[in-house]
């Protein structure tokens, strides 16, 4: 145990023993000994290797061990070791429940199993994947799987690919029509748009224009095949472009070195108020670099937890519903158009930590029902926007199969950058930002209907399977290793 003495004292010249107690705390009270603790033993155990390393290393050692409350660091040693083997034992019926049940659905004799239906088989290759995988610390180079997730965006490598590779294809096939909705304003939007823009080549002029247009419209007409509001909404977006291109006369920010934060400020920020605007759900964007407030209270409550499976680092924004008082998409960006991230790995790692945070989003948004029935929570899908380089990403991650969560892409599209371009590619833009917004609207609705509605799983239900959802505070027992990529 030298390593963890070494991690404290290397630039030290004099170290004491009770500082280096009260530092190193958190992996003394997780190691295992090789017998039962008290707090005899703990403190003749400790004082011998720090005075071993002193020798050796050739540092001054200072013993204040009666200053240290050796009972009480042996109890939570004792306490936590107690609380790891329970939640080993309840892990290691599952993997057999599983086990079973993947063996029989397996046989030749059951046919026509259906990819929901397939669920224990699943969750058991999942469950046995994360027991082996190995624990890796940079975050770009992290694998969805060993987090329970199955990654079906990324390209190349990964294990889902290869632990699910029986299922992949139907997977897939299934997800493609999974809580998909029909989107009623984009083709008519984009219509619009493209009318609009073909006219004027001064966009400045165009948006004054068409602003003083609108407001003598009626407020509603059955000949207008685009609402008044949406329309009003499309000029925004093309005065946004005006503003950040300085109508192409000048400096085009987009096309400048922006830090991520000078993005955010001046494209993102203004772009997600104007899709949120047209929401029937009331939600509104909270950029900058922020915790969770919803994972930070569930760490705070799961310290004893195995921290290798938390979602990880800061969001860049969130989108909260008012109503619910609770965020549920989240947003990340990976540099401006012209000064993307560093290098592909920081986008990479943004994917990874969106998809963890979503999945702890939506296990705490279902754990506020106790035992919510599968029919409702498959209903549920939260999102995330990835904005790297000139694209837009649309994540989805949603629980299709009982306790089997599934991160997906929904769509992705371009950010216009190029004034000169803007009547061919602005209108696609403003459609797709228009399917952003009804994507954000229809499933927030959904979910605070899941949030009132009273259908609690019953508890003499046949189907077991909707017994087994893991707690959001239960992580396999596993030792800690740390891999190089």
């Amino acid at each position: 145990m030298s390593d963890i003495v070494d991690h404290y004292a290397s630039n030290l010249t004099v170290f004491k023993l009770s500082e280096f107690i009260s530092h190193e705390k958190h992996f003394i009270v997780k190691m295992e000994y090789d017998r039962v603790v008290n707090w005899k033993n703990l403190k003749q155990y400790w004082c011998s290797v720090c005075e071993s390393y002193s020798i050796t290393h050739k540092k001054k050692f200072i013993k204040d061990s009666n200053v240290i409350d050796w009972d009480s660091i042996a109890s939570q040693i004792t306490r936590m070791h107690m609380e790891m083997d329970t939640r080993q034992a309840q892990y290691d019926l599952h993997a057999r429940i599983n086990k079973e049940v993947s063996d029989e659905l397996a046989s030749p004799f059951v046919q026509n199993v259906t990819i929901v239906e397939k669920g224990f088989i699943i969750r058991a290759k999942i469950d046995e994947y994360r027991r082996n995988a190995n624990y890796i610390n940079e975050l770009h180079c992290q694998d969805l799987l060993y987090y329970g997730v199955i990654d079906l965006v990324k390209n190349g490598d990964c294990a889902t690919k290869s632990i699910l590779k029986e299922e992949l294809e139907e997977l897939n096939a299934y997800m493609k029509d999974h809580l998909k909705i029909e989107y009623k304003k984009s083709k008519s939007v984009k219509k619009y748009a493209k009318h609009l823009l073909k006219h004027i080549p001064d966009m400045k002029k165009l948006a004054k224009e068409e602003k003083e247009r609108i407001r003598g419209l009626p407020l509603a007409s059955s000949v207008q095949p685009v609402d008044r509001k949406d329309m009003k909404c499309v000029v925004k977006i093309v005065k946004l472009f005006v503003k950040v291109t300085k109508n192409g006369d000048r400096q085009n920010w987009l096309k400048e070195e922006m830090t991520e934060s000078e993005f955010v400020t001046r494209f993102t920020t203004p772009l997600m108020d104007l899709i949120l605007k047209r929401c029937s759900t009331k939600m509104i964007f909270k950029p900058g670099d922020q915790k969770l407030q919803i994972v930070k209270d569930y760490e705070n409550s799961a310290l004893t937890e195995d921290k290798t499976r938390l979602p990880g680092p800061n969001i860049d924004g969130i989108i909260k519903n008012i109503d619910l008082d609770i965020p549920i998409y989240l947003v990340e960006v990976s540099g401006s158009p012209n000064s993307p991230a560093e290098n592909y790995s920081h986008y990479k790692g943004d994917r990874n930590k969106l998809a963890k945070n979503l999945k702890y989003v939506l296990k705490i948004i279902m754990s506020m029902k106790g035992v919510p029935s599968f029919e409702s929570s498959s209903k549920i899908k939260l999102f995330g926007i990835h904005l790297y380089s000139d694209q837009v990403y649309v994540y989805s991650l949603s629980m299709p199969i009982w306790d089997v969560f599934v991160f997906n892409l929904e769509f992705k599209f371009d950010i216009p950058v190029k004034p000169t371009l803007f009547p061919s590619t602005l209108p696609t833009f403003i459609s797709k930002l228009f399917q952003v917004g009804e994507l954000l609207d229809n499933f927030s609705n959904k979910l605070e209907t899941f949030l009132s509605a009273n259908d609690y799983e019953s508890s003499s239900s046949s189907d077991s399977d909707k017994s087994t959802l893991s707690n959001p505070k239960v992580s396999p027992k596993k030792r800690k290793h740390h891999q190089d990529n």
